[in-house]
């Protein structure tokens, strides 16, 4: 098991091994968890998952290829500039055109329509761990919240500052432990 305590003093190798040991527990207790994105090297995964803060992953998808292609390497977005970098932004992921007033309840509503089906929801019989962060727009507590209602067998931990967040790595750590006893009860 992973010594929590020590998380604060830990080096960078020992950071390593600790978060290889978390995706092999991952990987041991989900094995058919698979990610959406399409890449082909660890900097299209980081750049993908950057970018699906602002988008679906079936967005970033269509829009990846022609980005990759121009950017390459890491030494090619390094060499371009916060400008282009921008444009290329703004190109594929545009501000949402909605009054400030109005722009919860959208957020609201594309928060909930990017679940699946409640029935769908409903038929996962496995146990989840759900890490919301109050104040994220583009992932509303409400849409944890539904996701209690609909799940069966789920753990909440809501984040209300960033020493909240701090903690996710003893959440996950917490949540695979339990995990692994069931398995071994």
């Amino acid at each position: 098991m992973i010594n929590a305590r020590a998380v604060g003093r830990e080096s960078k190798a020992e950071k390593s091994r600790r978060f290889l040991e978390i995706v092999r527990r991952l990987e041991k207790a989900m094995p058919e968890a698979k990610i959406a994105l399409e890449y082909q090297d660890e900097l299209q995964l980081l750049v993908s998952v950057m970018l699906s803060a602002q988008c679906t992953d079936a967005v970033v998808n269509q829009v990846t290829p022609a980005l990759f292609a121009r950017y390459p390497t890491a030494a090619h977005y390094a060499r371009s500039t916060p400008e282009i970098l921008g444009e290329l932004s703004d190109r594929y992921f545009p501000e949402p055109q909605v009054s400030e007033r109005l722009l919860p309840s959208v957020l609201r509503g594309a928060a909930s329509s990017d679940l699946p089906a409640p029935d769908a929801v409903r038929a996962f019989r496995g146990p989840s761990l759900l890490l919301p962060w109050v104040g994220d727009q583009g992932h509303p507590l409400s849409t944890s919240e539904r996701l209690v209602e609909l799940l069966p067998n789920v753990q909440v931990h809501v984040a209300y500052h960033l020493s909240d967040v701090a903690k996710w790595t003893d959440r996950v750590d917490a949540f695979l432990t339990q995990l692994e006893e069931r398995k071994s009860a």
